[in-house]
């Protein structure tokens, strides 16, 4: 939960003293980027920016910093909150960019960020007061150390809209390009002289603060040793309000530095507050902001006679170091110095014990309030490691049905890893993030730890908790045992998570109902799947729902796995215009992915480039799935249009990709797609040499999307034509066939028919080669898949005339014929092709059709081997093919051997 105090700017103290010299220093210029204010604490940073931004009158946008925001995300949230007080729809892919289960680089989210700043000035109308420049205010930006949110702030300042100005109050020069600012005379600086107080502003302070007709001596005396540091006096203020002698006081005012001044004067500060504020004051220091209610909570029994609230509005009321959070009255925090010398005296004054008590108390109430991080913090400080892995197990469920990935990601990385090891609910934590970057390998590892937790005697979780957290299990498992083809295993995982898992957890709920519907699907009930889906989109289907972009996912698997196409292309639509209307916008990739596969399909690359080309910019909400294939149809689209670099960049892509997911599976398929491309570019000696040590035994997952390594190889081996190749494209594709037939798949069969003629015809099997083709191209017309078989290339384009020339489903294979490169084949190119071959030169290509080996055509022509490879090349040459076995399919297209 954001903490939306961080975005109010606080309150100015009522004995505030005005410093027109500043302020009409620091008047804003339009042409200045930045404006930092860097001095050490108690110098009044804080106010002087309150004071300032109130003076100006541009807009402006206010962030109070912490440690907590070192988490670039939580840093980039929170900055993008605070604009959104001005702009209320300011830099929404910004957001979107971090609700992604995997961070982009910084590059590309500061890239996002002030392009989307930039648009908010583009279109606003000059009578809009937010037209004018945005002042961003960044308050304690000391207290950040992350490397990654300095270098983000650096880009952000070099690139700044001409419409925005920064500025920064710090105890320390931010790792800022500031010389290159200084340069360009684009930065005032505001440093620890202009902050101290003049000699009348202190009069007036002291007046203001402790009464007039205060002793010379008092003032000339408080000036020289705090010489103007606000912090300073303002805690000597405190100090002689309370006093009865003020000669006595300035006697005990001891010599020192700054800091022994303010412990010196925080002590005479705490010495005139009862007992009971004084206990107040020291134990909620140890909070960042408190309220009255966490205050009442976290002491306890020390409360006496006086609420914490009657103790706040004292406090408030003396204009002590209490800094108002809010408008409201409930939010508050003490000024930093002043927090950090109580805290140095708590920790003085009170055991480690009794400290963690606090931390615990505090833990609680926030924890109750929802406020998980500030909760989780406070138990950890507590160190009570139990009760914060409780925090986190008590609250992911909410933070999964919200898809918080970034969140839980933080919570589990707070948490020592031993801690994870030993609670089976923080394990399924971790295994749902690996869920979210498709790591399917790396997930059952952590299922069975688990399990094996739950059924332990040692377990001591209620048996209500246990059910919930194996239903998670049982969804998770599910989905692997999809993948794996183990469509039984799956339905009974599924059927039996929906029945133990309460609808309000959404996300365990959907992506078991997701494999139900595939899983009843694998398993060959076709009628029950689709039922069950349409029986669950009637319910989710209202927008407001998160289960229905789930739904129509599945809905557009089925259909692909039918075959049909044209409903898969109007769900995508669908389920792109309910983005548009109503719905998350990071379900679009899904969309734009599906369509994507049509075009392809269907053989329209440009317009497949196009839908592609989204899922990939939009990289970093993706699903990583969807993304890892957009770069293989990518990639396709490419090829298929002659760009054969912007193919090996595309398919380079998708290795680099799956590199950065750490995805196993996904490095093995990129690899595995580069030596597909490889054949496709006719570079075979690449292709094979992936092709040689690869295990066919291996397991063959449900061919859904576009790369799979085992149809690959078998391309592969088909362009080897050596019988050795041949029999081990025989062996996998029959374990092809099995693969699909148990799997209920029947569209794949498409291209395994495919390649299965391909072999027949290799083997000098041409009836049976042109029976499975014949098969495939019917399966193949419903749907109007071409690419399928353009990508066989030229042999398959002679087995397709052959098949047409027989008058089987000639009207589709016509239309596959025309989207074959150079399948236009006019009477002048067939002249062409056959005047030049010589008499000797078609024999040599009747005997290649025949396929004889050069020594057997020698000895039947009575000619030297030598002159047979010469023969043959010319062949190859006249007919603009590489090898024999496109020579006789070229020849067979062109009908030149007939008469021979």
């Amino acid at each position: 939960m954001l903490l939306r105090t961080k975005l109010h700017r606080p309150r100015l103290s009522e004995d505030l003293v005005p410093r027109p010299r500043l302020l009409e220093w620091m008047r804003c210029e339009p042409d200045r980027q930045l404006t930092l204010i860097s001095a050490p604490a108690g110098y009044g940073k804080t106010t002087l920016l309150c004071q300032w931004l109130e003076a100006c009158p541009q807009a402006s946008a206010w962030l109070s910093l912490d440690e907590g925001d070192n988490d670039l995300p939580f840093f980039v949230r929170y900055l993008v909150e605070a604009i959104q007080t001005v702009f209320a729809d300011a830099c929404p892919r910004t957001l979107e960019l971090l609700q992604a289960p995997q961070l982009p680089s910084l590059d590309h989210l500061a890239a996002v960020l002030i392009n989307e700043m930039v648009e908010l000035f583009e279109h606003r109308s000059p009578e809009d007061p937010t037209a004018k420049n945005l002042i961003l205010a960044l308050d304690d930006y000391h207290k950040i150390d992350s490397k990654e949110v300095h270098d983000l702030l650096a880009t952000l300042v070099q690139h700044l809209p001409q419409h925005m100005h920064l500025a920064i109050a710090s105890r320390a020069d931010p790792p800022l390009p500031l010389i290159h600012l200084r340069a360009g005379r684009q930065m005032l600086e505001v440093r620890a002289e202009d902050l101290r107080f003049t000699s009348e502003e202190t009069r007036v302070y002291l007046e203001r603060a402790v009464g007039a007709g205060l002793n010379e001596e008092v003032v000339t005396t408080l000036e020289e040793r705090t010489e103007g540091w606000a912090a300073g006096l303002r805690l000597a203020a405190l100090s002689l309000h309370g006093a009865q002698d003020h000669d006595l006081f300035l006697r005990h005012f001891k010599e020192g530095g700054h800091r022994h001044i303010a412990e010196y004067l925080v002590d005479e500060v705490l010495a005139h507050q009862p007992p009971t504020t004084q206990e107040f004051l020291l134990q909620t220091s140890i909070l960042d902001r408190f309220s009255a209610p966490l205050c009442d909570e976290m002491l306890g029994a020390v409360q006496l006679s006086i609420s914490s609230q009657a103790i706040i509005e004292g406090l408030e009321r003396a204009n002590s170091f209490l800094i108002p959070l809010d408008y409201e009255g409930v939010w508050y925090r003490y000024h930093h110095l002043f927090q950090e010398l109580l805290r140095h005296r708590l920790l003085d004054r009170y055991s480690r014990e009794r400290l963690a008590a606090l931390h615990g108390r505090a833990s609680v109430w926030l924890a109750r309030k929802g406020l998980v991080d500030e909760a989780l913090h406070h138990a950890l400080a507590a160190e009570d490691v139990a009760a914060a892995a409780q925090l986190v197990e008590q609250h992911r469920w909410q933070a999964l049905n919200h898809r918080q990935w970034r969140q839980m990601e933080r919570w589990l990385d707070r948490l020592p890893s031993e801690m994870v090891e030993q609670r089976p609910a923080l394990l399924l934590l971790r295994a749902w993030l690996l869920h979210t970057r498709f790591r399917l390998m790396d997930i059952p590892p952590l299922l069975d730890h688990a399990e094996t937790l739950l059924d332990s005697d040692k377990c001591d979780l209620e048996e209500h908790t246990r059910a919930l957290l194996r239903g998670e299990i049982d969804a998770l498992e599910s989905q692997n045992c999809y993948w794996r083809g183990e469509g039984q295993r799956c339905l009974e995982l599924a059927r039996r998570c929906l029945a133990a898992t309460p609808s309000d957890q959404r996300e365990t709920q959907g992506l078991a109902l997701l494999y139900m519907i595939l899983g009843l699907r694998q398993t060959g009930d076709t009628a029950a799947a689709w039922a069950l889906l349409r029986d669950n989109l009637k319910d989710n289907q209202s927008g407001a729902n998160a289960l229905a972009p789930r739904l129509l996912l599945a809905q557009m698997g089925l259909e692909f796995l039918d075959g049909d196409l044209e409903s898969v292309g109007k769900t995508a639509a669908y389920l792109l215009d309910m983005v548009r209307k109503r719905w998350r916008s990071v379900d679009a990739h899904w969309a734009h992915y599906f369509l994507g596969r049509v075009q392809l399909e269907q053989n329209n690359p440009t317009e497949a480039q196009e839908h592609f080309a989204v899922v990939i910019e939009r990289r970093h909400v993706a699903h990583s799935r969807a993304l890892q294939d957009s770069f293989y149809g990518l990639a396709l689209a490419h090829q298929s249009l002659g760009q054969s670099a912007e193919a090996e960049q595309t398919a380079e892509a998708a290795s680099v990709y799956a590199l950065e997911t750490g995805n196993t599976a996904f490095m093995f398929e990129a690899e595995s797609f580069r030596a597909r491309l490889a054949l496709l570019q006719g570079r075979l000696a690449l292709a094979d040499q992936w092709a040689r040590p690869f295990d066919q035994e291996m397991h063959m997952t449900t061919a859904l999307f576009l790369q799979a390594p085992h149809s690959t190889l078998v391309k592969i081996l088909l362009a080897g034509e050596t019988p050795d190749h041949l029999h081990r494209a025989e062996t996998v594709l029959a374990c092809l066939q099995r693969s699909a037939a148990d799997t209920n798949t029947p569209w794949p069969m498409i291209e395994i028919l495919a390649l299965l003629a391909l072999l027949h015809d290799a083997q000098g099997k041409r009836n049976e080669a042109l029976a499975a083709l014949e098969q495939a191209v019917t399966l193949a017309q419903p749907g109007r898949f071409i690419r399928v078989f353009v990508e066989l290339g030229p042999r398959m384009a002679a087995l397709l005339r052959l098949l047409a020339n027989r008058g089987m489903v000639s009207g589709f294979v016509e239309q596959v014929l025309a989207a074959f490169p150079d399948s236009r084949l006019d009477d002048d190119k067939i002249e062409n092709l056959v005047e030049p071959l010589t008499r000797r030169e078609t024999e040599v290509l009747g005997l290649l059709a025949e396929r004889l080996t050069n020594k057997e055509i020698a000895q039947k022509l009575i000619i030297s081997p030598l002159t047979v490879r010469k023969h043959a090349s010319n062949v190859y040459q006249k007919l603009g093919v590489s090898g024999r076995r496109e020579a006789v399919a070229e020849a067979e297209a062109l009908d030149i051997l007939r008469t021979r």
